[in-house]
């Protein structure tokens, strides 16, 4: 995909997704909103039944003072109230039994002229019950005639939230007169309208959260191919750099062979047989290692165990490298200092191994390159191989992650040294199948040392 391309595709993925967010978002607010309505509707309804049930606690069907009645065969509901008022019109008790006769029986009528508040805490409880409201209210009585504060719920309770105050009028039934007033607080509790809406929230964080994790889970794909096919086009290009090198030179002494009077001197024949030979043992290994890094990243490392002296393995990789070296005027040296070097593992893959730290010991020494591969006793069993360089170094924040695949150093990167970042990936592998380890020690404009430990036969 063309850079270009791809910002487009970028552009309109966020502006599509932005505005399904915002979609998302508005209907969101307009169903809490019909939520936050439907519920005050509701608390108006509410208190509507409040002040129907004040009012028949007021003037119930049937209330006296007292009953002195002994023998009363009635099914009426009969409330005793000692502080209700009598009214003139009067009420049907029931029937008062005189041997065989059943006497009708009324009363004068009573009506009550105030409510109490905890009757008042009692009544509301009983609706928002009825209701499915929360359990949250506030409530006040006053005395309309003096307009002073008779009683209130809980003096000491704070609502959470800005509530909608309410009035109910408490009138006296027979005469019309105010004698109370009632303010009801019904919190409009936001998390209350929330948590009636929950389906619908969760039902939208889930489609939010899943449109964006598709997104990145998309970008991600295509930066991977992005920097997949960006890696292609550098392996093709540093592969056939390479490769260049070795094939002109064996070349170059075949020209010689064939053009050179080499009958009249064995000694220039036999220097343009050895540098075809060593350039083409070159070759295999640069083929070689190619091989080995397409299975790194196919993940069919596989070993080939065997018993050898590692110390010749070292010296052949040196005797492949040492010409590139040379080239650039510097030294490659050899070190081997522990008392024994036979190993068993795979050969080939650890001759890559000192290859690969051969080669980048080489490709970032700025200057004249200055290499040594030493070989030390470790602890019992084990043998040491160390490479070190005077090159430009490693960063101190980005050693931790230079045996990642695909991580090089922004300033190593920068250099135009050609590199995949996967040959430290590969090694650290290999050594880790060979069941040991592989540390670095770096400073920049110092130089490296990459030290190896593997376990001896």
């Amino acid at each position: 995909m063309k850079k270009r391309s791809f910002r487009i595709f970028i552009a309109i993925t966020s502006l599509a997704i932005s505005g399904l967010v915002a979609l998302q978002v508005f209907w969101f607010i307009s169903s809490y909103q019909q939520e936050r309505e439907s519920f005050e509707r509701l608390a108006d309804y509410a208190v509507r039944q409040i002040e129907g049930k004040i009012w028949n606690y007021l003037s119930p069907d049937y209330l006296v003072q007292s009953t002195n009645f002994s023998q009363i065969e009635t099914d009426l509901d009969i409330e005793t109230d000692q502080g209700a008022r009598p009214i003139a019109a009067s009420k049907f008790l029931g029937y008062y039994v005189e041997g065989n006769d059943s006497i009708p029986l009324y009363a004068p009528n009573f009506v009550r002229d105030s409510i109490t508040g905890k009757a008042v805490d009692s009544l509301i409880r009983d609706v928002l019950v009825e209701l499915d409201l929360p359990g949250e209210y506030f409530f006040k009585v006053y005395d309309a005639r003096t307009d002073s504060l008779v009683y209130e719920n809980d003096p000491a309770k704070s609502i959470s939230e800005p509530a909608k105050e309410r009035e109910i009028k408490v009138i006296n039934p027979s005469g019309g007169t105010q004698y109370q007033t009632v303010s009801i607080f019904l919190p409009n509790r936001s998390g209350q309208i929330l948590l009636r809406m929950g389906w619908i929230l969760l039902a939208n964080v889930l489609l939010l959260v899943l449109i964006a994790g598709s997104f990145i889970f998309a970008f991600r794909i295509i930066l991977k191919q992005k920097r997949i096919q960006q890696i292609r086009k550098d392996f093709i290009s540093n592969l056939t750099h390479e490769f260049k090198t070795p094939v002109a030179t064996v070349s170059l002494a075949l020209d010689g062979l064939i053009d050179y009077p080499i009958e009249k001197d064995p000694g220039k024949r036999d220097e343009y047989l050895a540098m075809a030979r060593k350039e083409n043992s070159r070759l295999g290994l640069m083929i070689e290692r190619t091989l080995n890094i397409a299975a790194y990243e196919r993940g069919s490392i596989r070993l080939k165990k065997e018993s050898f002296e590692l110390n010749e393995l070292i010296s052949e990789v040196v005797s492949n490298f040492e010409i590139h070296v040379q080239h650039r005027q510097g030294q490659l040296l050899t070190e081997f200092n522990s008392r024994t070097s036979i190993i068993t593992g795979d050969r080939d893959h650890l001759l890559h191994v000192i290859y690969n730290l051969v080669d980048n010991a080489n490709k970032y020494s700025p200057g004249t390159p200055h290499i040594i591969v030493r070989t030390e006793q470790g602890s019992p069993g084990w043998i040491r191989i160390l490479v070190s360089d005077k090159g430009q170094g490693i960063p101190a924040d980005r050693l931790t992650r230079i045996f990642e695949p695909f991580t090089r150093a922004k300033e190593i990167a920068n250099t135009g040294v050609k590199g995949f970042g996967l040959g430290l990936a590969y090694v650290k592998k290999v050594i880790e199948l060979h069941g040991g380890s592989i540390t670095v020690e770096s400073h920049e404009n110092e130089g490296s040392i990459f030290t190896i430990q593997l376990p001896v036969s």
